[in-house]
């Protein structure tokens, strides 16, 4: 009886410690299932769906009886294919806070936005049927004039010149005589960029425009004397020529998305290095482009050069274009249109540099409509990036040193040549998959040609998509920040330089910005042995470092100077706007907001109507790698829609905790198209909040 005794207690002992461990084990399965959760919908941005689209604000803003419109909310049907892929940690403080946030290309929440669409086509456009042969003779193609248009009484060109007074206007149009049969000697030394028309029944049928790569006397003369001094004052290893072509608004992922044959190409064939972590520092072209040209942060500039009152030229001792040229370097300029980044709401160039420049061709041809029948993207009968390329081409093929015979490499200097392309990917970056052929064969072509043998090229982006329903769903968000940028070396680089290879893939997975692309550019153009084999002095909280350096992995937006609205090292933690505790902050932020933006316009009350609320989008708390705030200050991420007109804004806001007072900080960005409802007003940086009445 005592055994049985005893074993019954000895069973009942296991088994209590078994159920204990049991309870034990559900009690942490249950801590862990919440943990994840929580860790979830932080750190993947996981706002919660019912809160992103409960509407306005319900106190005592007029609009709380309205509910909030399906066309102007966050999407929120974020279902990645691979959560993985959402979040890729390679830089984190120290504190381990904010990773580096990277998305699927190909995320469904993206993919219902997307449309690849076939090779541009223009068949539909004027005809072409004039080419200028190898004797600089201007000849119609008869046997394209029977194929297209059939017949034509006589063609006629005039040559395009900027004008004395700035780089906005043209010379008036002089018509030169008139050809037929008989081709034309074009001046060996001038007619550099020209406009043929060709006419039947006096209706234009057919129009031509050309540019031509021409020697200039003083170009030579001056790179020669240029070349020289700097060769004998830094004595560089190298002297590469420099290549830059972007593409604007085209992220890192829809670049994967929209132009695969290209980047394919790039990648496997020319050796492309990507930079993967590389963030933008502005919204739109301006300021990220012209921190590649400059080093310098937007607001560095003079509020009457921002503002258009002044010409770029009182600063172009700031550009990398003109460094370059005065070391000896010819230089190159192309643009394809005529609101380019230096013109559009700003004033230009009273008496532009470059010494090559197809501004006289975009200029006309933004007046002329029969070159625009094929379609927006058409000169005539060819896509017009194929037609700016060919510009760039001839620029490449004339003054590149290993194109030519070994006797003649010494006549010939390096060049520096910059190349942006807008309309195609501007207003739909869906439409740029219609050029990828088109980069894809231009890349081909160097690499066949072996033009790239001593220049580096640089192929980028300036920010991703801004406007558009994409880009108000969490991954746009996201996507807006990381353009696509890709390095390409000569072949023989890698091998020659080991030590700046290997710290240049180390920095391909580092936080970048275009302040380090001018450092990195600066490197290349004196590139002095001394400069190479030192150990530079650890430059963390540099805005800008070289490529060739080791860039910190703890490095944060802070010390790369990135707007916290612009950061990618950000998390997101959603704010119930409608929970009682919140009302106050939550009222005070859009009201604060909503008050900026009306007040932007009040001086224009007569032309731009006054904006009310229409709904909240969202309001989300911002975490970052190292704070922005100050003690007793948090920054908070507030979307709304505002009427009339629909408008869609983003920006981040301080709320100061103890004075329990709100500001806006940084950037305003509009998120949706605002087509012609600022037709009234004609200042440049005021047009997003402006409808007009």
């Amino acid at each position: 009886m005592a055994w049985l005794t005893n074993s019954i207690k000895r069973w009942r002992a296991v088994n209590y410690s078994k159920m204990s461990l049991f309870f034990l084990m559900a009690v942490v399965v249950i801590c862990a299932i919440f943990v994840i959760s929580q860790w979830r919908a932080i750190l993947f941005n996981d706002v919660d769906p019912s809160i992103r689209t409960r509407g306005p604000i319900m106190t005592r803003f007029e609009h709380r009886h309205q509910q909030p419109s399906s066309e102007f909310q966050i999407h929120t049907d974020y279902q990645p294919i691979d959560r993985q892929l959402f979040l890729k940690t390679s830089i984190k403080s120290p504190k381990n806070c904010c990773p580096y946030v990277d998305v699927d290309p190909f995320d469904p929440a993206m993919l219902k936005y997307f449309k690849s669409y076939p090779p541009l086509s223009c068949d539909k456009g004027l005809p072409s049927v004039v080419y200028i042969d190898q004797d600089d003779l201007l000849t119609i193609n008869f046997t394209k004039v029977n194929n297209t248009i059939k017949r034509i009484d006589y063609c006629r060109y005039a040559v395009l010149e900027l004008s004395d007074e700035n780089d906005s206007k043209l010379k008036p149009l002089r018509w030169r005589e008139k050809f037929l049969n008989r081709p034309l000697k074009l001046s060996p030394s001038a007619d550099e960029h020209i406009f043929v028309e060709c006419y039947l029944n006096n209706s234009p049928v057919a129009q031509t425009y050309k540019s031509r790569i021409i020697k200039k006397p003083e170009v030579e003369l001056r790179s020669t004397l240029d070349i020289k001094r700097h060769l004998e004052k830094y004595s560089p290893s190298e002297t590469l020529s420099v290549l830059i072509l972007g593409i604007d608004g085209i992220s890192k992922q829809n670049f994967v998305r929209s132009m695969p044959k290209t980047r394919n190409f790039i990648i496997t064939h020319l050796n492309g290095k990507e930079l993967q972590r590389f963030n933008k520092v502005g919204e739109n072209t301006f300021p990220n482009v012209f921190g590649m040209h400059t080093g310098l942060r937007m607001n560095d500039l003079g509020k009457t050069i921002l503002n258009g009152e002044e010409y770029f030229d009182v600063v172009k001792r700031l550009f990398l274009w003109h460094t370059f040229q005065t070391s000896g370097y010819r230089t190159y300029m192309g643009f394809d249109g005529n609101g380019t980044l230096y013109h559009f709401g700003k004033r230009g160039f009273k008496r532009p540099t470059f010494d090559y420049y197809n501004r006289p061709v975009s200029l006309h041809l933004g007046d002329n409509r029969l070159a625009r029948q094929g379609g927006d993207n058409c000169v005539g009968d060819s896509p017009e990036p194929e037609a700016l390329l060919d510009y760039l081409t001839q620029f490449l093929f004339k003054f590149n040193q290993t194109h030519h015979e070994p006797e003649r490499k010494a006549e010939l200097t390096p060049y520096f040549a910059c190349n942006f392309f807008s309309r195609l990917s501007h207003d739909d970056p869906n439409d740029v998959s219609r050029g990828d052929e088109i980069y894809l064969n231009f890349f081909k072509h160097l690499k066949e040609s072996n033009v790239l043998e001593n220049t580096l090229v640089i192929f980028f982006s300036d920010h991703g998509e801004r406007f558009g329903p994409s880009r108000q769903t969490v991954n746009g968000m996201i996507e807006t920040t990381t353009p696509f940028f890709f390095f390409i070396f000569p072949e023989w680089f890698d091998r020659k330089y080991p030590r700046l290879i290997d710290a240049f893939r180390t920095n391909q997975d580092r936080l970048t910005t275009f302040y380090d692309i001018n450092k990195t550019l600066m490197d290349i153009l004196h590139f002095p042995d001394r400069t190479l084999r030192r150990i530079r002095k650890n430059t963390k909280n540099s805005r800008a470092i070289s490529l060739f350096d080791e860039i910190p992995d703890s490095r944060t937006c802070r010390e790369a100077e990135i707007p916290i609205e612009f950061c990618n090292q950000r998390k997101f933690i959603s704010i119930d706007y409608l929970k009682e505790s919140n009302t106050y902050i939550s009222d005070l932020l859009v009201s604060t907001f909503l008050d900026f933006i009306v007040n932007l316009t009040i001086n224009h009350r007569d032309v731009c109507s006054k904006l009310s609320l229409q709904t909240v989008n969202s309001i989300l708390m911002i975490k970052t790698a190292d704070s922005y705030d100050a003690i007793h200050v948090e920054h908070y991420q507030v979307t709304i829609a505002t009427r009339p007109g629909g408008g869609v804004y983003e920006c981040v806001l301080q709320y100061d905790t103890v004075k329990r007072n709100a500001s806006v900080v940084g950037e305003i960005q509009r998120l949706n198209f605002y087509n012609r409802q600022d037709y009234c007003l004609n200042i440049y940086n005021l047009k997003p909040y402006c409808y007009c009445q």
